[in-house]
């Protein structure tokens, strides 16, 4: 499939246990199922309006962007060790929080911001067990707090993000821990700081194990959700469940022919469909689009990544009109992954909109995000740029034009932005 042209320009860890070993060796083992389908080719709180902080500091980016005038609103993100800022549009990067082991590490999702106006997200390693925590952050005052500190019985090393749900709650996954060692679904209620365990995954691994990403609540008032690993294939497993009742049903099995390893979230699109994407697996083994009807419980691959038009996505979808919009970690005419846009029922479905090239960063690991201010995309690599640190980009989808905001001096960025006002 063609490539549409683009052009870019540049506008200058903690401790863990026995179980968490567990899991480690599982999602190794999880990796290599598919192997021989693989591609090619592998590969102190300062306000957000305040001072600059330490780490990644506009000093390592003498050129910045004057600011644009949507600067009121910002892009919130992460490093291993750092929160950070920055204008929607460009401007002055501002480190907001220091990170060491006793606060929590290495986020791997987007931070949410909830009713209260407070943002929450969840750091996979560190607090006082080493398993993780989950965090507060007030955008106002920058003040950061610990609101829950995962403990292995309880859950350990959550890779995603949390979402609101009609109550009020907060729910999120923890890839690893539970009684079973295999993870599980929580419950957060921010009004009593009130952490309650909803699913654990089964020591069987029957109906899959090890959940990455998020949650989503469906119209049909579930939520769903992916397991990496586990499932009758060993490939993870698509699953519903039921807050209320807490009732966890098992919709699909990946496996390595149609699909292997999912680790974003599902997105539900304007005809009801669930969408996704595998990591690996499909008929050139480096990952699938795909979609799932809640109703017939119908799966259907829809288009196989490849090396040459991008492969190995690890991230999600994110819809914009009629289209699907996602980043692959690898492939494209550089093998540094691309960003493309899939439109259901368009000829071609499937389109590569930019090739990354190490100049404007290389490997981009998780999902995009579209500013209400002014409708572009944005997005982090967690390499290339001018310090191979990874960068901070803007795309716009009307020129297909693609511009570095931000270049990466220290640690590399993890997880997904917010846009916060």
């Amino acid at each position: 499939m063609d490539a549409q042209a683009t052009t870019a320009t540049t506008a200058h860890g903690a401790g863990v246990g026995a179980g968490s070993k567990n899991l480690m060796l599982k999602l190794i083992a999880a990796i290599l199922l598919v192997s021989a389908t693989s591609c090619t080719r592998q590969q102190s709180a300062s306000s957000l309006n305040g001072d600059t902080g330490s780490g990644d500091s506009p000093a390592s980016n003498p050129t910045s962007p004057p600011v644009n005038p949507q600067q009121y609103h910002r892009l919130v993100g992460s490093t291993g060790t750092s929160l950070f800022s920055i204008p929607t549009g460009g401007g002055s990067f501002e480190s907001i929080q220091n990170l060491d082991p006793s606060k929590g590490q290495e986020p791997y999702g987007a931070m949410l911001k909830a009713s209260d106006g407070k943002l929450y997200g969840l750091h996979s390693v560190g607090g006082s067990h080493g398993f993780g925590v989950l965090f507060q952050l007030d955008p106002s005052s920058g003040e950061y707090r610990i609101k829950h500190e995962f403990a292995d019985t309880d859950g350990a090393l959550p890779k995603g993000s949390l979402i609101q749900v009609q109550n009020g709650k907060l729910v999120g996954l923890a890839t690893g821990g539970g009684n079973t060692g295999n993870g599980v679904i929580f419950e957060f209620d921010p009004a009593g700081d009130v952490y309650t365990v909803v699913h654990e995954f089964d020591a069987a691994e029957s109906d899959g194990s090890n959940p990455y990403g998020a949650l989503i609540e469906s119209a049909d008032g579930k939520l769903y959700g992916y397991a990496y690993a586990g499932g009758l294939n060993g490939a993870g497993t698509l699953y519903s469940f039921d807050l209320g009742s807490r009732t966890y049903q098992k919709e699909w099995t990946f496996d390595p022919t149609s699909g292997a390893n999912p680790r974003g979230r599902l997105i539900q699109g304007a005809d009801g469909l669930l969408y996704g994407l595998t990591y690996q697996g499909g008929a050139n083994g480096c990952g699938v689009l795909f979609s799932f009807n809640t109703d017939t419980k119908t799966y259907t691959d829809l288009y196989d990544f490849t090396d040459t038009t991008g492969s190995y996505p690890k991230g999600s979808l994110l819809l914009v009109g009629e289209q699907l919009y996602g980043l692959t970690s690898a492939g494209g005419t550089s093998d540094k992954g691309v960003l493309f846009s899939f439109e259901p029922g368009a000829t071609p479905a499937y389109q590569v909109k930019y090739n990354f090239d190490n100049v404007h960063g290389s490997t981009p690991e998780d999902s995009l995000v579209r500013a209400a201010s002014d409708g572009a995309l944005y997005g982090l690599t967690s390499a290339g740029g001018a310090s191979d640190k990874g960068v901070l980009f803007t795309f716009n989808l009307e020129s297909l034009s693609l511009t570095v905001l931000y270049d990466f001096t220290g640690q590399i960025p993890l997880g997904s932005l917010i846009e916060i006002d």
